[in-house]
C-alpha cells in the first residue's frame, strides 16, 4: 500500500454505502456517500441509536457493510491490506480495551505487533502525551485493575496517538471524563493533529460545544441517513 498522501487528498471514501440490522429489513444506515480528505478534522454527531458506531467501526473496517464499499486513497482494500489499513486509519472505541498489567505494559503492547514493529516506543513523546493530560510519570505504573474508566480511557487515546496513524476515529472517547480532563485530552488532540499537516480525525460526540470546539467539518447521522456539512 502506498501510504504517502498530500494535504486535501481524499484518502477515505465511500460511495451508496449500506448496512442491514441482522435477520431485519431495517436498515441501520443506507445511502451513506462521503469523501474524507488528508487535514480535515470531522465531528459526527446525531442521536442515540442513529448508527453513529456502526459507521464509524465501518469505516475502520472492522465491522462490514451489505450495500457500498469503502474506499482508501481511491481504491478497495485489498483483504491482504487490512492490518495495515487499520494500524493507519485507527479506531478509538468507548470501551477500552487493556490487558492485565500496568499502563506501561498496555502502552507498549502495540510495538509487539506485526502493523507495528517497524516503530519503537518513544519514553519522550508519550511523557509528553502523559503532562499533557495531568498525569505523571507514576502513571505508568498504575495497573488496569486500579485505573478509573476515564483513566482507562486516557491510556486507550495515548496509545493510539503514539501510533501516529494518518486517520484518527474516535468514538466518544471523552464521555466518561471529568470537564477538566475532557479539555486536556481535546488540546492533546488538537495538538497532535497540529503536529503533521495531513492528519485527519472523525470523532463522534453528542456535545454540541465540544463538536463546535474540535470540528471543522461535520457529519450528522439520523435515521439511518447521513447528513454532511464541509466547513462546521
Amino acid at each position: 500500500m502506498n501510504l504517502q498522501v498530500g494535504r486535501d487528498q481524499v484518502v477515505i471514501s465511500a460511495c451508496q454505502l449500506g448496512r442491514q440490522a441482522p435477520e431485519s429489513p431495517r436498515w441501520l444506515f443506507r445511502d451513506v456517500t462521503f469523501e474524507i480528505r488528508a487535514g480535515q478534522r470531522w465531528v459526527m454527531a446525531g442521536p442515540s441509536g442513529a448508527g453513529k458506531t456502526i459507521l464509524l467501526r465501518a469505516m475502520a473496517l472492522l465491522d462490514p457493510v451489505d450495500e457500498g464499499e469503502i474506499h482508501w486513497l481511491g481504491g478497495p482494500v485489498a483483504a491482504v491490506d487490512i492490518p495495515v489499513y487499520r494500524s493507519t486509519v485507527m479506531y478509538v472505541s468507548q470501551r477500552p480495551a487493556l490487558v492485565d498489567g500496568t499502563v506501561l505494559d498496555n502502552l507498549q503492547l502495540p510495538f509487539r505487533l506485526a502493523a507495528h514493529r517497524a516503530k519503537r516506543y518513544d519514553d519522550a513523546t508519550v511523557d509528553r502525551m502523559l503532562h499533557a493530560l495531568g498525569r505523571s510519570q507514576d502513571f505508568l505504573q498504575k495497573r488496569r485493575r486500579d485505573l478509573s474508566g476515564g483513566e482507562a480511557l486516557l491510556v486507550t487515546i495515548t496509545r493510539a496517538l503514539q501510533l501516529s496513524p494518518m486517520v484518527l476515529l474516535l468514538d466518544e472517547p471523552t464521555a466518561a471524563l471529568d470537564a477538566l480532563t475532557q479539555q486536556q485530552c481535546e488540546r492533546l488532540v488538537e495538538q497532535w493533529l497540529d503536529e503533521v499537516a495531513t492528519r485527519t480525525m472523525v470523532w463522534v460526540s453528542h456535545d454540541d460545544s465540544q463538536t463546535r470546539r474540535i470540528g471543522r467539518q461535520r457529519f450528522y447521522v439520523s435515521d439511518g441517513r447521513l447528513a454532511v456539512q464541509a466547513d462546521a
